[in-house]
């Protein structure tokens, strides 16, 4: 109830700012959830096949994490 009278006298711009956020702030939680989604594919991968069996693309994730 408080943060709907908040939300009523906050001007439109800091309403849409507020949207933008959440926009970002979604997106943003999706990326890493897919990222991390590929690493655990990659673990996977290496506890079935070895390490000699990364490609380069995926032996630089592995570095930048």
């Amino acid at each position: 109830m408080f943060s709907f009278l908040k939300n009523i006298f906050r001007s439109r711009e800091d309403r849409l700012a507020r949207a933008v956020m959440d926009d970002f702030d979604i997106a943003y939680n999706l990326y890493r959830q897919l990222r991390q989604q590929e690493i655990d594919r990659i673990l996977d991968k290496i506890s079935e096949k070895g390490v000699a069996c990364l490609t380069r693309k995926e032996r630089k994730l592995l570095e930048k994490r």
